[in-house]
């Protein structure tokens, strides 16, 4: 048997890459042997597929778009979170309301109040990621009945809050009884606050974006951390107003006087919202 015979009995036996002679003839080399740029060589059938897995040749905006969507969320989180934070700042219902408790029943009522708004906001959270602010759109009437009657339930805790006779040193009806009135009238407070009905119905949804993800979850997301920042920072204003009462006006007198001055001040921003709405303009909480 002739050498090349033998030698290509061999190689179709053990599959033995092909001589070094048709590798020079190979497309992918030059006549002279030096290697041109496989880039512009088609891939075969097999690896077309799968190339970019195996040679990492993945597109550099499909692999910098994930990193790009994380960084726009997490940014257009941040900036939800400072708004609802400087919106709290804002004295409002919510606020004068945890204030006049705390001044008139001590921190641990102003804490209970502000459980109670936190989960109203909660419940409104629920009803957003539902889908509920569709039924106001088609029934503007009813969100316009809400507001109304939102602020006719903040104008009557004002009047409460003026009327009252309690306060610090005063004796309460029981610690419970006391506790859940405040947790109870926190949780009407903030479904039937004009501003927070506005808040959630039409300022949060404009936080949404495609890339978030399924709307509800953008709402749960959104909605129960506005709960959170209005749990934390609306406690930490009761316990403190209750502190700074019983330090620096020991007497009974003082803190009802204080606690009056929270109804009024109340009373005069449910007039100011009520002002608004008949002037056509709309304040964000």
């Amino acid at each position: 048997m002739r050498p090349q015979a033998a030698f290509a009995s061999l190689r179709q036996i053990a599959r033995l890459p092909p001589p070094r002679d048709q590798w020079r003839s190979s497309p992918l080399l030059s006549t002279n042997g030096s290697q041109e740029n496989l880039s512009t060589a088609r891939p075969a059938p097999g690896l077309q597929r799968h190339g970019r897995l195996l040679t990492g040749a993945a597109p550099a905006a499909l692999m910098r778009a994930p990193e790009v969507e994380r960084i726009e969320v997490s940014g257009r989180y941040l900036v939800f979170v400072a708004t609802v934070v400087s919106l709290i700042a804002v004295p409002g219902p919510d606020m004068l309301y945890v204030l006049g408790r705390s001044l008139a029943s001590g921190g641990r009522a102003g804490c209970f109040s502000a459980a109670g708004i936190a989960s109203g906001y909660a419940l409104l959270t629920l009803l957003v990621a539902a889908g509920f602010q569709l039924v106001f759109e088609a029934f503007p009437a009813l969100f316009l009945a809400l507001k109304y009657i939102g602020v006719a339930y903040l104008s009557w805790l004002a009047f409460r809050l003026v009327r009252s006779e309690g306060g610090l040193h005063a004796p309460s009806r029981g610690p419970r009884r006391s506790e859940w009135a405040s947790f109870s009238a926190g949780v009407a407070t903030s479904l039937l606050n004009p501003k927070g009905l506005l808040f959630y119905f039409a300022i949060l949804p404009q936080f949404f974006a495609p890339a978030d993800g399924p709307f509800w979850r953008h709402a749960l997301v959104y909605g129960w951390t506005t709960s959170f920042l209005c749990l934390t920072l609306y406690s930490a204003l009761g316990y403190a107003a209750s502190y700074g009462a019983r330090r620096w006006t020991p007497e009974p007198s003082a803190s009802r006087d204080l606690s009056r001055l929270a109804g009024v001040l109340l009373l005069v921003s449910v007039l100011a919202m009520l002002g608004a709405e008949w002037s056509g303009v709309a304040t964000p909480r």
